[in-house]
């Protein structure tokens, strides 16, 4: 993964990852702020950017890739040796193409693995829903009431 602390005005004070879709081009920046009071705490750069899932080339495991929500999600996962996770950069950034594109990479099976509030549930019973329309088996993984990141895994 890629990072870097930007010195830009308009960014400073943030963890910048450059996000590159499947041909290794950068399409755009995740900028995550380092204290947890700045606001907002993601900024995309250019605003509007179409994203990939991250990383753009998924390596499904047994045919199975976990889809988190965050960039953050992904690397601490990555770092605990699960790397066949991506991310969606939250509960509604993805579609059918996304999703067709887990199938021509391998991917058969996705472990959706978003927060356990009531909003990350939701929209895992959501993204459940697309997956099976392209073709791709689910199972939901939830701890309740729990952020994935922060509550669990650090």
């Amino acid at each position: 993964f890629e990072c870097f602390i930007s010195s830009h005005s308009h960014f400073e004070g943030r963890y910048c990852f450059p996000i590159r879709d499947i041909r290794g081009k950068i399409v755009a920046f995740n900028n995550r702020a380092q204290s947890p009071t700045q606001v907002p705490k993601y900024l995309f750069e250019p605003a509007g950017a179409v994203l990939p899932l991250y990383p753009a080339r998924p390596y499904p495991i047994k045919g199975r890739v976990i889809l988190v929500e965050g960039i953050y999600d992904v690397i601490n996962l990555w770092d605990k040796g699960l790397r066949n996770t991506v991310c969606c950069f939250g509960t509604n950034n993805y579609n059918e193409t996304k999703l067709s594109m887990l199938r021509v990479q391998g991917a058969e099976f996705v472990e959706i693995f978003f927060d356990g509030d009531d909003a990350g549930q939701q929209a895992a019973e959501k993204l459940a829903s697309e997956c099976e329309k392209v073709g791709l088996a689910t199972r939901n993984i939830s701890l309740k009431n729990t952020d994935l990141l922060y509550n669990y895994f650090l």
